[in-house]
């Protein structure tokens, strides 16, 4: 249960389920409404904003690749491949900047995605030191795949929620992201 002012919203633990379960995630027309009041339960333990943003945080990312399928994408490799693409000279550094993963996650990310033909790395003309990151026809390609199924998740995170709703999560979570910054 957590405390918004006056408003207490309870929330389970066991929304989000791995294994046999996962197929919930998935969405099902007719019964989409039901399950989500279903989803919202009588857990009466007091749950602190630190777990249910890693809950919360879990279950994008299994909804995401569920219906990724046999891309196997990661939400965060989707955010690198979509940085680069909206950048003019994506290096690393600026990745890290733009997506918010620290340096040595990142630098593993992009590694994984140039073995797997998705970007090229070079070093930068400017600095030698640093490398320049670009997306090949695959990686393209990927990502043009990936945007429906991120815009599916989201409607489907976002799916019980009125649109003022949507739009007050979105900012508290886009000012605790901004709070956190300031803070580092």
């Amino acid at each position: 249960m957590i405390k918004f002012g006056r408003r207490v919203i309870v929330i389970s633990t066991d929304i989000c389920r791995s294994g046999p379960h996962r197929e919930a995630w998935k969405p099902q027309k007719n019964q989409q409404k039901q399950n989500n009041k279903d989803m919202i339960t009588t857990e009466t333990s007091t749950a602190s904003i630190l777990h249910l943003l890693h809950r919360a945080g879990q279950c994008a990312d299994e909804m995401f690749l569920l219906n990724m399928g046999q891309n196997k994408l990661t939400p965060r490799q989707f955010e690198v491949l979509k940085a680069v693409q909206t950048s003019t000279t994506p290096s690393q550094t600026l990745l890290v900047e733009l997506t918010g993963i620290d340096r040595s996650t990142l630098a593993d990310i992009v590694r994984r995605l140039v073995d797997r033909g998705l970007l090229v790395r070079s070093r930068t003309r400017r600095d030698a030191r640093m490398y320049e990151v670009n997306l090949t026809a695959a990686g393209t390609a990927l990502l043009s795949a990936a945007e429906p199924v991120v815009q599916r998740t989201n409607e489907r995170l976002l799916s019980s929620l009125s649109t003022s709703q949507r739009e007050a999560v979105a900012a508290a979570l886009a000012q605790i992201i901004a709070t956190a910054k300031t803070t580092e």
